[in-house]
């Protein structure tokens, strides 16, 4: 299995990134993306897309799990379409998802 894994800024400090990772057999067979915030040392997982559970769904990872919606799938009917959702979602809504980030960890 070939995989491609990068990781991209969100913001000229460094402090917001997406990490990327797309697998490949006979094409797209699974990808992860991961928005982190470095807050200190260590960087945090903000907001997760992935395809655990058997399809592709988000997990926001600062809500408590009383507070956590039931996973839903994404988007799209093919799994390129649901990566291409989940990536343009971080890319529009990382602000607003660090933002919630920060009143849940009050």
């Amino acid at each position: 299995m070939k995989e491609d894994d990068s990781t991209i800024r969100l913001d000229a400090s460094g402090k917001h990134f997406v990490r990327f990772i797309r697998r490949f057999e006979k094409g797209l067979k699974d990808f992860v993306i991961i928005y982190f915030v470095k807050e200190g040392e260590a960087p945090m997982e903000v907001v997760r897309f992935d395809c655990s559970h058997g399809f592709a769904h988000r997990d926001i990872l600062y809500l408590p799990q009383h507070e956590k919606e039931r996973k839903k799938g994404l988007p799209g009917t093919t799994l390129k379409e649901q990566m291409d959702y989940a990536f343009n979602d971080v890319f529009r809504n990382w602000n607003r998802y660090y933002g919630e980030h920060k009143r849940w960890k009050k």
